[in-house]
């Protein structure tokens, strides 16, 4: 399941590289920064394929929204540990962009100068 998550995490975010600052239509409320940053997050876990690489994510939250989301980030970080203080921090520091998927699957990203997370709706399914 680690392994799964990952690739879908760093998948997502490949995309989000590319995103700048499309509008979501207007029936579409992507969590706020404020509400991602205090629901925290569930996991951190290092990338087999890069050194220092972790991804943050929470499987399932509401963000005080009407849907449920997943969020995944991806930052460097020395250990869990780290991996754990430096996702809080970089969290705090985000913007929100958007975009709407052609599958009907709501991608909501968020950036600062460094990093790229997403906030995904439907939220992953791993059980």
């Amino acid at each position: 399941m680690k392994i799964k998550l990952l690739a879908c995490l760093f998948s997502t975010l490949l995309v989000a590289n590319g995103v700048y600052a499309i509008n979501l239509p207007k029936t579409i409320d992507c969590p706020s920064v404020s509400n991602i940053v205090s629901e925290g997050i569930d996991y951190v876990a290092e990338f087999p394929f890069g050194q220092n690489t972790w991804g943050a994510y929470k499987l399932k939250s509401k963000y005080n929204t009407n849907d449920d989301w997943s969020f995944y980030m991806i930052f460097p970080a020395a250990d869990q540990n780290d991996a754990f203080t430096k996702a809080i921090s970089l969290m705090k520091g985000l913007s929100p962009e958007g975009i709407q998927s052609e599958d009907g699957r709501t991608l909501c990203y968020y950036r600062n100068q460094e990093q790229v997370a997403v906030a995904t709706n439907p939220p992953d399914n791993y059980d």
